[in-house]
């Protein structure tokens, strides 16, 4: 492992919906490319044959606590050994989410933080964590939209955002290391150039 990371970096994009994660992810890549570091994009959901049952288990139709945790936890378990590989290639992975998420929004559907840490244990530390926090009205106007479309969505809900505001302050206010807090609700760019600064002093 530690031939590895003289190589390359894991680092995770993590903040509540609104926020601007997909956003920043892919503009990070984009500039870190331009460096030749040779990034890798990936995101959560990662697997193709388990998101499908992911979002079936986010809705309220399909309520299952555990099931769904369990499927979160399978899901990152292969997203892991993907990110080891590219590690050990040497290339620089950029996640779009990866395990606060599962810190968030596991508990706002009533999983102990015990169990999450349990079912999780075996997911790889990213180098560094980037949390975009913004104030939940803003998050909210960026996600009309889509709050039309997903509305059987279990953590799009009005209770869900305000216990996913309070849950990632809590995180940010945490002073956990290899965590980086940004104010997500400046401009994109602005963003981006902060990520980019703090990822180069790594």
């Amino acid at each position: 492992m530690t031939n590895r990371r003289k190589k390359a970096i894991f680092i995770a994009i993590e903040g509540p919906h609104g926020a601007g994660k997909t956003t920043v992810a892919r503009s990070v890549v984009r500039a870190l490319a331009k460096d030749e570091m040779k990034p890798i994009y990936t995101k959560e959901p990662f697997s193709n044959n388990l998101r499908g049952l992911i979002h079936r288990f986010s809705t309220f139709s399909n309520v299952n606590p555990t099931a769904l945790a369990l499927l979160v936890a399978a899901d990152r378990s292969l997203h892991t050994a993907a990110i080891e590989r590219w590690l050990r290639a040497g290339e620089t992975v950029v996640s779009d989410r990866y395990t606060l998420s599962s810190y968030v929004y596991q508990r706002i559907d009533g999983v102990s933080e015990e169990f999450v840490d349990l079912i999780n244990r075996e997911a790889y530390s990213p180098d560094l964590t980037i949390l975009l926090m913004a104030p939940l009205k803003l998050r909210i106007g960026r996600l009309k939209k889509k709050l039309r479309s997903k509305s059987a969505d279990r953590f799009l809900t009005r209770r869900a955002f305000n216990l996913e505001q309070r849950l990632y302050s809590a995180i940010a206010r945490s002073g956990a290391s290899r965590l980086q807090i940004l104010d997500a609700s400046r401009p994109a760019e602005d963003l981006v150039r902060d990520a980019l600064e703090v990822i180069s002093k790594l």
